[in-house]
């Protein structure tokens, strides 16, 4: 693997592992995955999934306490939705032995491990592949392409070849047009996908260093210095800046606000990895509480003039 300026992505990039990962094996052995708790584990490298978990009745499956013994023993290939397969192909493909999938290494139903793994997020999305066109986990990651249809009739026209004979037609062209797909998009916005609405996206793109993105249209890979689709045509990514990360904290916010959680007690709790990483651009004496920062609260407090008749519609941040 390298990154679109051609530098190759070192295998010594090891980190310390989430608490639990699915172990997926290889394509050489092509075992069925299982959960792992990863204590005692030397450092390493895995793949994070970011996907939708779509309406309540599409919801992926899901490890609670009752049924962790069983994933920690297997988690049959048939029981998994299509978004997951594919991820774990992918994973697989690329060399990877773990994935990490939110509904599956967290336990669900156990507050204090949610809470306790939400704050490691940050991390944990080091590296992701994204369902991005998939509303929920059934869609998967490879989706039918629009490429429509273009039915074009060839024409035959006799011709004759003065050099090799006057007398009458020697064959017959052949005219008609060749239909070529457009080059892939070139503008990528990661905020024009079905997996823009969730809420933990936010973090899951603005943190992953490097992402691909399976897309209706094919695929794009992100890194923090480009972002190129599958054709080899470098996209404009409207994604936020890596450097302009230090001005960017409202917008974020902004963004974030306006994502769908399925909990949502969750919402400040899925800014804590954000504001984790962004406190290296903070003076050492700032803090930070509740998605906002003691340097900036005049400008991001909500405020109102009690004015009659006012458009509460009209407020905003600052």
């Amino acid at each position: 693997m390298k990154t679109i300026s051609g530098g190759a992505i070192s295998k010594s990039d090891h980190h310390k592992l989430p608490t639990r990962l699915v172990d997926v094996g290889s394509i050489e052995t092509n075992i069925e995955p299982r959960l792992v708790n990863t204590a005692g584990f030397p450092d390493g490298q895995w793949i994070a999934l970011s996907h939708c978990w779509g309406e309540p009745q599409n919801h992926p499956p899901k490890t609670t306490r009752e049924n962790l013994a069983e994933r920690l023993a297997v988690i049959p290939l048939n029981s998994m939705p299509k978004s997951f397969v594919d991820a774990i192909a992918v994973t697989r493909s690329l060399g990877f032995q773990y994935i990490w999938i939110d509904s599956l290494c967290i336990v669900q139903d156990d507050e204090e491990d949610w809470l306790a793994e939400s704050e490691h997020m940050g991390s944990i999305y080091e590296k992701a592949i994204s369902a991005s066109s998939a509303p929920d986990s059934s869609g998967g990651l490879f989706i039918p392409r629009p490429y429509g249809e273009l039915n074009v009739p060839t024409v035959l026209i006799p011709f004759i070849d003065p050099s090799m004979s006057a007398s009458g037609p020697l064959g017959k062209y052949s005219i008609g047009l060749e239909w070529r797909q457009e080059p892939f998009v070139q503008e990528f916005d990661p905020m024009d996908t079905a997996l823009s609405k969730r809420g933990w996206a936010t973090q899951e793109w603005i943190l992953s260093r490097r992402t691909i993105h399976f897309l209706d249209r094919g695929m794009v890979w992100v890194c923090k210095i480009n972002a190129e689709a599958e054709t080899g045509y470098f996209v404009v990514s409207r994604g936020i800046p890596i450097q302009e990360y230090r001005n960017a904290w409202g917008q974020i916010v902004q963004e974030h606000s306006a994502r769908l959680f399925t909990y949502q007690r969750v919402r400040l709790v899925s800014l804590e990895g954000l504001a984790s990483r962004y406190r290296h651009f903070k003076p050492t004496d700032d803090w930070y509480a509740a998605g906002i920062w003691g340097s900036d609260m005049p400008l991001h407090l909500l405020w109102s003039p009690r004015i009659l008749g006012w458009d509460r519609d009209r407020l905003g941040v600052g």
